[in-house]
């Protein structure tokens, strides 16, 4: 009987993971579970059904320049100097950058340019 149970709970998370590749794939700009290494099936599937999982807005390479106001090449260098991050989305391995990141980032430039102006 106990067998049984682990069967229905294990087919219960892969239809729930079928359907969260399924929104990953229709909007990977929308989400990205944060905290959490990419390829870990089995990690997802150890944790318990109340885990409070941490949902990330992604924004585009054009998004991002626009928010901070430079063109898209210098997003790249902000990127190769190490001051952004960014992950790849699927299935065209976009590059997309996380929202809170780009807020981070944009502060910490506003009290760079305090400092300067003081």
């Amino acid at each position: 009987m106990g067998a049984a149970l682990d069967l229905a709970a294990l087919d219960e998370l892969i239809q729930k993971a079928e359907k969260l590749k399924n929104i990953l794939q229709e909007t990977p700009q929308l989400i990205q579970l944060k905290s959490i290494p990419q390829n870990s099936g089995p990690i997802l599937a150890s944790l318990p059904k109340d885990y409070p999982l941490q949902m990330e807005v992604l924004v585009s390479s054009k998004q991002a320049a626009k928010m901070l106001k430079v063109n898209e090449n210098r997003i790249a260098d902000y990127v190769n100097q190490g001051l952004l991050s960014y992950v790849i989305t699927p299935p065209a391995s976009d590059r997309k950058y996380l929202l809170s990141d780009i807020n981070v980032f944009i502060r910490s430039l506003e009290k760079h340019n305090e400092r300067r102006n003081e």
